[in-house]
Formats: structure tokens, C-alpha cells, sequence
């Protein structure tokens, strides 16, 4: 008797089932506004570019193109550890028994924070990389986005050395403004700023690198300033203009996003996850209805509402809003199961298009989590917003008395970008105290650090 009462409630909850879906499926949303701005920006995006194996290829013997050598040996680079023969073979054949270059030591193991000395920062200048390395650098930076495309199994190109070299042309612009060559020393500066700044808006990790560089440009120019006699006011105003493009890091950070968008959308490209799990018989049944069963437009319409908040929430904590100014949009109709921990599948179940919310549910995609990206955008602007403060007291020769009242007193574009109040100055040691609010690879852990003035 239990058992078929058993089997009866089941039979009966599988009819209820089919009979919710089968309405929904007739009455369902089309793709909102909202989502398919979202979809037209994605699809806006390169996918696999040229300078992405122009990145891959940035060590490639000097006598070869580096963009070819990319194409080369990326399918090698993508191979498992327990293939590490095949791979360093595979190189070696793409090297042409030529010599890879390579940076110097120094460089590649430099770790600069706001208390370097000038002594430190003059020696990494004397590490000279290799100037077909400098020219390929400025060649990727001109070259336009650098990706391989924008689903979860798509690597981004090994960036780590391009912003390496950067940090070396920091500490060159640094050794030309010593040696006086003013007019040199803001060319550099500008072009390792305005290099980090192109592809701030390409890719979120693009723009996080950005921010990273930055920060190592602006501490070099920081400490150009602080203990110099005033530079010509065509230099400053070259140095204000340069300072000033820091602040369009919110705006390029916004536009990252949309490869973030993609990133996520892609994962519910139904068609493409049902060929790629499609098996004969029962196991490839299986393992498809779900995704026969899953509404796309429904699910992107929820993740448009959430990823349209973490965007905003993003760019408002880059622009220094406090958190309370950037509350989460409520999500309508927001799945009550994904909390359960007993009688989940059933909830999901009762649920229009259960399997597309399951699947966004288990995403793990959460607005808050974008928080942070902004947070260290707002720190480099912060950074950028006492360089400024260095460059004006300089330029009006001030010292003393008078650069305490100037500090007091700097312009809004001259003050902590969170809290719209002057910086702290220690008269007595020339130093200004800024406050980190997200830890960083070169300003250090949250907190106080302090820049020469």
C-alpha cells in the first residue's frame, strides 16, 4: 500500500510538473531590454585576437615575429603538467634553435611599494631589458584588445611581463628626471601611464593589472616631484593632463565589465553545452534534458538584473561612494531554494524554468563581489589625487607653512577621493599619509601608507 501511494504521489508530482513547465514554456518572456543590451556589447567583443599571441610570443627570439611564434606555441603551453616532455619539446621546435630573450633579474624580481627609496629605484633603472622587448611591449600596447576569448576555459595571455616592463620604464623616467632631461622624463611617464590605460577597458583582469601598473607609475612620479625644484609649466601642465586620464579609470572599468558579461552568458550557450555533453543512450539523455528543459531567455533576463546591480556597484565604489550609497537592486522573484538544505530539488522543481535558476544559483554570481574591483580603482585614483597635490605645490614653489595651509586647503580634485577631506600632512617630515582601502601588490595592505611631499 505504501508503495503505491508512493508511486502515486510521484506520478502526481511528475503530471504537476510537466503541467507548470508546459504552461510557462507557452507564456515565457522573451530576452528583457536589459539583457539584450548586454548580448549586443558582448558580441561587440573580438574574440581570438592577433595581439593575444603577440603577448604569448613577447619572448620569442629576436629574429622571429612574436605574433607567429605565439600561434606557435600556444597549443603547447596549454598542456597538462603530466606532459611537460612533449611541451618543452614542442617550444624548442618553435624557438628554431634560436635563443628565447628573456628579463633581466632585477627586474623580474622587483617588488616596489611606497617605501622605496630613490636609491632603489635608480638601480632597477639599471637594469636595462632588452629593446626588442621595448618595442614589442609598445607594439601590444598599440595593438588593441589581447584575448583569446571570453568563456570560462579561455585563458588570458601571460601579462605578467608586460606590466614588468612597465614598471621598468617608472624607473627610467625617474633616472631621466635626475639627470634633469625633464622633457624626456614626461614623455616616459606618459607613455607607461598612458600604456596601462589602454587596456584598462578591454577585460576586468586587464583593468586590475592596470590599476597595479599604475600604482607603480605614480609612486615613481610621486617621488620625481617631492624633493624637485618646480618643472616648466609646460611640463606640469603635460604631468596635470596625464594625472587627469587616471581619473577615467571608473569609465574603463565599466566597460570591462561587458567581457565579464560574456563570460558568465556563456556558460548557458545551451546548444553548444548540449553537443558538447551528448552521449548515446540513456547516460547522454540524462545528461541533456536539463539543458532541453532550461529556458536561456528566462535565465539571462535574472542574470541581466543582477550583473546590470554589480556593474553599477562597481563603478560607484570606484567613483569612493560608501557602500551604504550603492545598496543591491532586490532581485524580483529571487529563488527561494537556493538556502535549502533538505528538499532542494523539489523546491527547484516547483519553480518556473527550475533548471536555468538552478544553474544560476550555482554560478555563484554575486553583485557584491565586484565591491573590491572598484575599491582598488578608487585607491590608484587616490594615489593619482596626491601626485596631483605634489605636482601644484611644487609648481607654486611652496614650503613650510604655506604648503601645510595649501594641503588644508587643496581643491576637491586634490583631496582623498572616499571622503572628499584634505589628506593628512606631517609638516615636520614633509609627508602625506594616504589610506588604502583595499590591499594592493604595490601600495601594501589596507591602511596607512605615506608619500614624501
Amino acid at each position: 500500500m505504501v508503495v503505491w501511494a508512493t508511486a502515486l504521489l510521484a506520478l502526481s508530482l511528475a503530471g504537476l510538473f510537466a503541467l507548470l513547465h508546459t504552461a510557462y514554456w507557452l507564456v515565457s518572456p522573451p530576452l528583457s531590454p536589459q539583457a539584450q543590451d548586454y548580448e549586443a556589447l558582448a558580441k561587440a567583443l573580438p574574440t581570438s585576437t592577433d595581439n593575444a599571441y603577440r603577448v604569448e610570443g613577447l619572448f620569442a627570439p629576436a629574429v622571429l615575429d612574436p605574433a607567429q611564434y605565439g600561434r606557435c606555441v600556444h597549443p603547447f603551453l596549454l598542456l597538462r603538467k603530466d606532459r611537460e616532455a612533449e611541451k618543452q619539446a614542442g617550444v624548442e621546435r618553435c624557438n628554431q634553435g634560436k635563443p628565447p630573450l628573456s628579463l633581466p633579474p632585477a627586474l623580474e624580481q622587483a617588488q616596489v611599494s611606497p617605501g622605496w627609496t630613490e636609491r632603489e629605484w635608480l638601480a632597477l633603472a639599471q637594469a636595462v631589458p632588452d629593446q626588442t622587448l621595448l618595442a614589442r611591449s609598445k607594439a601590444i600596447a598599440a595593438a588593441g584588445p589581447r584575448s583569446f576569448g571570453y568563456r570560462l576555459g579561455d585563458l588570458s595571455p601571460p601579462l605578467r611581463p608586460l606590466w614588468t616592463l612597465n614598471l621598468w620604464q617608472s624607473a627610467h623616467a625617474l633616472a631621466l628626471w635626475r639627470q634633469g632631461r625633464t622633457d624626456d622624463a614626461v614623455s616616459a611617464f606618459e607613455s607607461a601611464i598612458e600604456d596601462n590605460l589602454q587596456s584598462a577597458d578591454d577585460t576586468l583582469i586587464e583593468a586590475m593589472i592596470s590599476v597595479r601598473g599604475l600604482s607603480q607609475n605614480l609612486l615613481a612620479l610621486q617621488l620625481a616631484l617631492a624633493p624637485s625644484p618646480a618643472p616648466d609649466e609646460a611640463s606640469a601642465q603635460r604631468l596635470r593632463h596625464l594625472l587627469d586620464a587616471v581619473d577615467s579609470m571608473p569609465a574603463r572599468g565599466f566597460k570591462a565589465m561587458d567581457a565579464e558579461w560574456a563570460t558568465y552568458a556563456s556558460t548557458f550557450d545551451l546548444e553548444e553545452l548540449r553537443e558538447q555533453l551528448d552521449r548515446p543512450g540513456v547516460l547522454g539523455w540524462f545528461t541533456t534534458t536539463p539543458l532541453r528543459l532550461t529556458h536561456r531567455e528566462d535565465t539571462l533576463n535574472r542574470l541581466a538584473i543582477q550583473f546590470g546591480d554589480a556593474r553599477q556597484r562597481m563603478l560607484d565604489a570606484s567613483e569612493g561612494a560608501p557602500k551604504a550609497q550603492s545598496a543591491p537592486t532586490p532581485m524580483p522573484e529571487a529563488s527561494p531554494c537556493a538556502s535549502l538544505s533538505k528538499g532542494t530539488l523539489v523546491c527547484y522543481a516547483l519553480l518556473p524554468n527550475p533548471f536555468g535558476r538552478y544553474f544560476l544559483d550555482s554560478a555563484g554570481f554575486r553583485a557584491d563581489s565586484y565591491d573590491p574591483y572598484g575599491i582598488r580603482i578608487a585607491d590608484v585614483r587616490n594615489l593619482a589625487a596626491a601626485t596631483r597635490l605634489s605636482l601644484e605645490a611644487r609648481r607654486r614653489g611652496l614650503a613650510g607653512q604655506a604648503l601645510a595651509t595649501f594641503v588644508a586647503d587643496a581643491p576637491p580634485e586634490m583631496r582623498d577621493v572616499f571622503t572628499r577631506q584634505p589628506f593628512a600632512y606631517n609638516p615636520q617630515i614633509r609627508e602625506l599619509t594616504i589610506v588604502l582601502r583595499h590591499k594592493s601588490p604595490v601600495l601594501g595592505e589596507a591602511g596607512e601608507y605615506r608619500l614624501l611631499l
